[in-house]
């Protein structure tokens, strides 16, 4: 009894995770046999999508059993289709042989399985993504510089980044060379003898400087355009070079997600304030600029859009850290100002100021409006 129990359950369970669509089709053949079978593929072509092998074949694989037809494969108009798919039931609607063949409508009931369903809901999660690739930079350390910027992109969960760099999917495809990557060791050695005692003193100093001097270009493959490049700089006065690798890195990954996938405000019902970034991209206690987006500007000569006029409306420091969101908190702006789908950049240190001996009396200069770029 409870074996049959089980298996009554598990009947259930799977028939839970499977879903039944009717699918309208039509085929052609040279009988009715084969213009049904036809039929039924491009039913099966509609709910799983098809690939095509441009190699001619009469390979034909329609499976009928108590449970249904089984598609795995089918050789329709002399090319071989690759599919996945179960008809439960299929119903011939209209059918019609001449001379020259057969025509038949017919309505098929597809099974999708749950594996299918889960795998479709992946692609719509990732269909309005930016894909992306990173070829291997030139240079020394190249390679390990590269890996770090792929690893930033991965985590920020905004683009599809793909491994292969010569995909026809690719909408960007970021290119570097290493100009400078060494870290420099200087020995001092300012060891003496002291005359009237004789007493020798040692006195040796090491000096480390380390520089790492990289230079990149965002690639639109779509337009076939270069829509960014620049050259980033990172020094330090110690034997640091694979920290200097990964803070290059972080510039050159901030450079891009700034134009590609701003950050954007999220606002919630309780004037929470939140960032649509977390993970590694985002650091708690940064401060971040919120701007309001206004009038598109068109270049006159291109019709081109540069960007976006600018607003500042407020600055935000970054509280709490999650994997695909950061919270906030409102440090300067009215919390009334600010609002879903504004933009966050993050805030400039501010400029050391010296003392001076005259303090001058100037008014305060208002927020100036700049453009935003968007590629």
């Amino acid at each position: 009894m409870k074996y049959l129990s089980g298996l009554l359950l598990l009947l259930a369970s799977a028939q839970l995770s499977a879903e039944i669509i009717s699918v309208k089709a039509s085929g052609q053949g040279a009988n009715l046999e084969t213009a049904i079978d036809a039929a039924l593929v491009r039913a099966v072509e509609q709910v799983s999508g098809v690939s095509i092998d441009a190699n001619k074949t009469s390979i034909k694989s329609l499976t009928r059993d108590n449970e249904g037809t089984e598609f795995n494969s089918a050789s329709v108009n002399g090319l071989q289709k690759q599919a996945a798919g179960k008809i439960k039931s299929y119903q011939v609607m209209s059918e019609q042989c001449d001379d020259q063949g057969c025509q038949v409508q017919v309505i098929a009931k597809i099974e999708r399985s749950h594996h299918e369903l889960r795998q479709e809901k992946m692609k719509q999660q990732n269909k309005n993504r930016r894909t992306i690739a990173v070829a291997n930079f030139s240079g020394s350390k190249g390679k390990q510089l590269s890996t770090e910027l792929e690893g930033l992109l991965v985590k920020d969960r905004k683009f599809s980044v793909l491994n292969d760099t010569g995909s026809a999917n690719l909408d960007y495809i970021i290119e570097g060379k290493m100009l400078t990557a060494a870290t420099h060791k200087k020995v001092v050695d300012k060891s003496r003898t002291v005359e009237l005692t004789g007493e020798y003193i040692k006195d040796v100093k090491t000096y480390y400087s380390s520089k790492v001097v990289v230079e990149f270009k965002v690639i639109d493959l779509v337009n076939d355009q270069v829509k960014w490049s620049d050259t980033i700089t990172t020094t330090s006065s110690r034997a640091n070079l694979s920290y200097l690798l990964e803070l290059t890195a972080k510039k050159a990954f901030d450079q891009l997600k700034s134009n590609i996938y701003p950050l954007v405000i999220i606002k919630g019902d309780d004037n929470s304030i939140m960032l649509n970034s977390g993970g590694d991209t985002v650091k708690e206690g940064e401060i971040y600029d919120v701007f309001s987006a206004g009038q598109t500007i068109i270049d006159p000569t291109t019709g081109e859009s540069l960007g976006a006029v600018e607003r500042k409306i407020g600055q935000i420091k970054v509280t709490s850290v999650l994997p695909k969101l950061s919270y906030a908190t409102l440090i300067k702006g009215d919390i009334d100002a600010v609002a879903t789908k504004q933009i966050a950049r993050k805030a400039k240190a501010a400029p050391v100021k010296r003392k001076s001996r005259k303090a001058s009396k100037s008014k305060p200069k208002a927020e100036p409006e700049s453009p935003g770029i968007v590629l």
